[in-house]
């Protein structure tokens, strides 16, 4: 375990930004940070980081307590949602700046920052300044410059969210393979499912200063243990008790599946009708409305259905989930 946190709270007067008991990451694994604005999600960050200091609580980083230690003290990169790049600087420069900070030998600086230069896919652009870059090329150099000092746990807060789509995918597989590669611990800021699911082996989902679920992104995904992160993580039908009847028993409020897992099929036992549909480009999603309730269903993109058309519709039982309170709790099928 390279980190460890317990008891932690945090308040800015009378808000509680953040509060629990206990977190841990383990060694060289991608964590995921994953929560609405105001989930308390960058403050974390920025206590693991030694930027703000918990009210109470206790880190412990290879079993030593930094708790309190001034950032630059423990052996953390950051890497920021607007890259915090010196403008006056070229890409070199920029890169080699902690390690002439810490007055590593000028030979030593020279050798790492085009090693890292040359991992980074940035050895062309070198002699640039940071204007003169794409976004992505900036968010590049600021990993590179966190990477340089071989930092065992990185921080990165929200790195992608100012980056276009396209931009935005490439980087995220960068970020893994970057990971991998230099065998840290990453601690991603997002609020973005996809990227969450894409990059974590672990994901952390945060609501109000809370931990609501702690488990790996397909976990998450397919077992939310609640509605909250049922919703958080993507398209789900939440259905009211009654509304479609599945043969369950009565003690829930709702039941949830997503609409991957709902099957227009011939033989399948619910009647419905086409209301509309979008195309994904890998697909379409179908809103189909049956007994009043709208359902979404995702079907691959040679399903051609028009509106208004009735169809008949399977679930894959095995992946509901039912909710009472909001919480989940074990399903109750009498018959599939």
């Amino acid at each position: 375990m390279i980190l460890e946190m317990y008891n932690i709270e945090k308040r800015f007067g009378n808000f509680t930004a953040l509060k629990f008991d206990e977190l841990l990451f383990d060694n060289n694994r991608y964590y995921v940070i994953l929560g609405p604005s105001g989930s308390g999600k960058t403050t974390l960050l920025r206590i693991i980081g030694g930027l703000e200091y918990a009210d109470s609580g206790k880190i412990i980083m290879e079993s030593r307590e930094i708790t309190n230690m001034p950032p630059w003290k423990r052996d953390i990169g950051l890497v920021f949602q607007n890259y915090a790049l010196y403008p006056h600087l070229k890409v070199y420069e920029n890169i080699a700046s902690p390690l002439i900070s810490k007055n590593v030998p000028a030979e030593e600086v020279n050798h790492e920052v085009k090693n890292i230069l040359d991992i980074m896919e940035l050895t062309d652009q070198a002699r640039k300044f940071p204007s003169q870059l794409s976004g992505g090329q900036q968010q590049r150099v600021a990993l590179a410059r966190a990477l340089v000092k071989r930092p065992k746990v990185l921080l990165l807060d929200e790195p992608l969210s100012n980056l276009d789509s396209r931009v935005r995918a490439d980087l995220r597989d960068y970020l893994k393979k970057t990971q991998r590669e230099f065998q840290f611990t990453a601690i991603h800021v997002t609020h973005d499912p996809e990227e969450a699911m894409a990059l974590g082996d672990k994901l952390v989902v945060f609501h109000h200063g809370k931990i609501i679920q702690n488990d790996t992104p397909y976990n998450v995904y397919n077992n939310p243990n609640d509605i909250f992160c049922a919703r958080m993580l993507g398209n789900i039908n939440l259905i009211p008790r009654n509304s479609i009847d599945l043969d369950l028993n009565d003690d829930f409020d709702y039941y949830g599946i997503r609409p991957e897992d709902i099957f227009i099929d011939p033989n399948g036992n619910i009647n419905g009708t086409i209301k509309y549909k979008d195309f994904l480009g890998h697909g379409y999603m179908y809103a189909i409305d049956v007994n009043g309730f709208t359902l979404k269903v995702l079907a691959g993109k040679d399903v051609h259905l028009s509106s208004k058309q009735e169809v008949r519709l399977r679930f894959d039982m095995s992946r509901l989930n039912i909710y009472k309170n909001g919480k989940k709790v074990s399903p109750a099928i009498k018959a599939v």
